[in-house]
């Protein structure tokens, strides 16, 4: 896959096993941060060597938001045990929060996701406002709480 670029001045790319150490940077350098919103990475990658075993798993397509060469956050893409349904995730640095950057990133990212995903799902917490914000502003539409008390954004696709 090309790079894909992004207004304003977003790239977004495979993060893959090299990246690793950059990733974790930004994890470890934001986890208090991600503690606001319950963001499971802050807990789940703890150190370095399981950032590197997340980043060579198949069943998960992860891009890195770039400014230049700054790693500045991430978009995940996996498929869901349901048919034709994908689950989207991300994070973005403390730093780079709110300024249009998420969402420009998860629109380029929907864009790039197989015409064989007509569904995809988005789940926040309910206390993060700014991720709804750039779920609606994407396409995505809320649809439920689950049983954790999360919300799920869903874009149907044509």
């Amino acid at each position: 896959m090309n790079p894909i670029e992004s207004e304003p001045q977003i790239t977004l790319r495979p993060l893959t096993e090299a990246d690793a150490t950059a990733y974790f940077a930004l994890i470890d350098s934001n986890r208090d941060y991600f503690a606001d919103f319950d963001n499971m990475p802050r807990d789940k990658y703890s150190t370095l060597e399981s950032v590197r075993e997340a980043l060579v798993q198949p069943s998960k397509t992860r891009w890195g938001m770039f400014i230049g060469n700054q790693l500045i956050g991430s978009i995940n893409f996996k498929p869901t045990d349901v048919p034709e349904v994908g689950e989207i995730g991300y994070l973005i640095a403390e730093a780079f929060a709110g300024k249009g950057h998420t969402t420009d990133a998860v629109r380029k990212a929907v864009k790039e996701i197989s015409d064989n995903y007509k569904v995809l799902v988005a789940i926040t917490n309910p206390a993060n406002d700014a991720s709804q914000r750039v779920l609606v502003k994407s396409g995505f539409v809320f649809s439920h709480k689950n049983e954790g008390g999360d919300q799920v954004y869903r874009l149907e696709r044509s």
